[in-house]
């Protein structure tokens, strides 16, 4: 059987899963941009939220629109060896790939090393516009506790995952309900009692979800 969550993966923007606006930092705005034009006002972003409310399902949409090369960060404890391969990487890239462009992927950031972090800090400033952080967390309080200088202004945006509206979540559960042929008033309101649990966790509604259609 193969999950709705594997089989619905997001491959256009207006299916992503977006949180709201937090005040003053247009971050749907940001997103968007991003993923259409590769550039952006910060160096990074940081999400952070709880899990299955699509921080992975952003990145891995975010992978595949742009023609970036991809540094996926195997180590976050090993400091400044990391730190070295991934300035490599940048610099590699710059003088034999065409001056392409780095996207460093950094799954639990705030589990990193302070070396790590203090050198990513260094790698942002170094090479503007040349790199790009897209880092996940779940404990985005001891980040920013601990790396103040890391997250804001043209450095690394932090965005609340746990943001998503759930009219969103209803929203797309009713357009994978449509395509499977499945979409009644019963499954309708199954997916709003769903929502009414789950919300922000859109991997929790639609396991469930499909269990209830196929039960059916």
């Amino acid at each position: 059987m193969t999950s709705w969550q594997d089989k619905y993966v997001p491959t256009k923007f207006d299916e992503l899963l977006i949180p709201l606006d937090p005040p003053l930092v247009p971050v749907n705005h940001l997103l968007k941009k991003f993923t259409e034009t590769g550039t952006c006002m910060y160096s990074g972003f940081v999400l952070y939220g709880n899990g299955g409310t699509g921080k992975t399902a952003f990145l891995n949409f975010i992978k595949q629109s742009q023609n970036w090369a991809v540094h996926r960060v195997t180590d976050l404890g090993a400091g400044k060896a990391e730190i070295d391969e991934i300035e490599n990487r940048i610099e590699l890239c710059s003088r034999e790939f065409f001056n392409q462009k780095v996207l460093v992927e950094a799954n639990e950031l705030s589990k990193s090393s302070m070396a790590f972090r203090d050198g990513l800090r260094g790698i942002i400033d170094r090479y503007r516009g040349s790199v790009f952080i897209l880092a996940t967390d779940n404990d985005f309080t001891k980040l920013e506790f601990e790396n103040p200088q890391l997250i804001g202004v043209r450095r690394i945006l932090a965005i609340n995952w746990d943001l998503i509206p759930k009219a969103r979540i209803v929203e797309r559960g009713i357009q994978i309900l449509k395509a499977e042929d499945c979409y009644m008033s019963n499954t309708h309101d199954r997916l709003i009692q769903l929502a009414d649990k789950y919300s922000p966790d859109i991997g929790s509604v639609l396991q469930l979800l499909q269990l209830y259609v196929e039960s059916l």
